[in-house]
């Protein structure tokens, strides 16, 4: 039906690994809303003149509480509806592309309220840039009678570089490095602080080296900077639970991180879609 499926089958997995892991995290853990809500200095207003509360009586009133758990069990509940859609999308069903488009819009809005509450540092809205965007793709990709394929792959590998120069940030220590990022790499890699610390500032370079390698007008070039997004995409991934896994308490650990590697596994999907769509057989010339 599509002049690559295996495309598509990508941006079908990789949209369903979105919407399946951030239900899991809404409906078990919530989602980030009470950083939003319990912000004196830009919901006071709101609460007072829309609820009629003032702030003392907002931040006490358990209606309030039990508001964000029942809006993230709404929230996990469509996310767990748009990750069946997405098998519907094939026959081109407006409720199936609706639902999808619906549960990216709800991911922007985490995404925004997750980068309100990091200072609104711009890496930190960025970095999700993947997660929103996998089911974006998706729709764009069904609609054959209007996907530019060359366009459709520039926008593809724009987005992909964006979330890895957001993460080479990080890594870089331009923003507080993380503190996960350095335990995870002492977990996985036996290494010091120190030599962590190292190892993330090199990551973090070849980050920023392997966005613009992805961005530039070559083929062979752009195929390297794809094998390493894909790469580093998945052990990026992988590295929660691989680095947070006890085996006394496997369920515990499971439980908590596994879910976290499943909405980030796009993150090596996306750049393998990328390097799908530099087969000959979709006559990409060597330079576009």
């Amino acid at each position: 039906m599509y002049e690559n499926k295996a495309v598509f089958r990508i941006l079908q997995i990789s949209t369903i690994f979105v919407f399946l892991g951030r239900a899991w995290q809404h409906f078990f853990f919530t989602g980030p809303y009470r950083a939003l809500l319990w912000d004196e200095r830009r919901f006071s207003w709101v609460a007072l003149n829309v609820f009629g509360q003032d702030w003392a009586t907002w931040t006490t009133n358990l209606a309030v509480d039990r508001g964000v758990v029942l809006y993230s069990k709404i929230v996990a509940f469509l996310l767990l509806l748009g990750a069946v859609s997405v098998f519907f999308l094939p026959r081109r069903l407006r409720l199936a592309r609706f639902i999808i488009l619906l549960d990216a819009f709800l991911l922007l809005i985490l995404s925004l309220i997750y980068w309100k509450d990091h200072f609104f540092n711009l890496s930190q809205l960025f970095e999700y840039s993947i997660q929103v965007g996998a089911p974006v793709f998706l729709i764009f990709w069904t609609n054959k009678e209007a996907v530019n394929h060359q366009r459709f792959f520039f926008l593809l590998r724009l987005v992909v570089a964006v979330s890895f120069v957001s993460h080479g940030l990080y890594a870089l220590g331009f923003y507080p490095t993380p503190g996960t990022y350095v335990e995870m790499s002492m977990a996985i890699l036996g290494l010091s602080e120190d030599k962590s610390l190292i190892f993330l500032h090199l990551m973090g370079a070849l980050d920023f080296m392997a966005a613009v390698m992805i961005l530039l007008p070559y083929t062979k070039i752009v195929r390297v900077g794809l094998i390493y997004c894909v790469i580093w995409g998945f052990a990026t991934a992988l590295a929660r639970p691989i680095a947070f896994y006890y085996p006394e308490f496997w369920q515990e650990s499971l439980f908590q991180w596994v879910y976290q590697a499943v909405f980030r596994l796009p993150h090596g999907l996306l750049p393998l879609a990328g390097l799908l769509l530099l087969r000959p057989v979709n006559t990409f010339k060597k330079r576009f």
